[in-house]
């Protein structure tokens, strides 16, 4: 029976963990997905070789997010990669905390930052 009981508990105590990492990537019944934020804000730095997208937020504060290959990337309304990010960009981006990192699921470049400014001339009273 001893042999028995060393050999269960740590067969369930494995069986544990497992299920419990496993249940984050899983959803299961009953357990919430992770909450999805949004963040706007000018891209500052783009790691290509780290997959790490840089931006500081409207509110002044800087964040860094990770790109997964799920993340989706869109500019004027067209897919576009990762590598079509530029330094300035204005972007909105939806993400989700996972392990206390920031992962990015959309990245929307605004067509405000794409747009160049027209040249206003003010009409002349007659």
């Amino acid at each position: 029976m001893k042999k028995f009981t060393t050999f269960l508990i740590p067969l369930l105590v494995t069986s544990f963990l497992v299920t419990a990492e496993a249940s984050a990537f899983f959803p299961f019944p009953g357990r919430k997905s992770p909450e999805s934020a949004q963040a706007s804000g000018k891209v500052t730095n783009i790691d290509l070789r780290k997959s790490l997208v840089s931006v500081t937020l409207s509110d002044g504060t800087s964040s860094t997010f990770i790109v997964e290959d799920k993340t989706s990337f869109s500019k004027k309304g067209k897919k576009i990669s990762i590598a079509d990010l530029k330094k300035g960009d204005l972007v909105r981006i939806e993400y989700f905390v996972k392990k206390g990192q920031n992962r990015a699921q959309a990245v929307n470049v605004s067509e405000l930052a794409t747009s160049k400014p027209k040249s206003v001339t003010p009409k002349k009273k007659k």
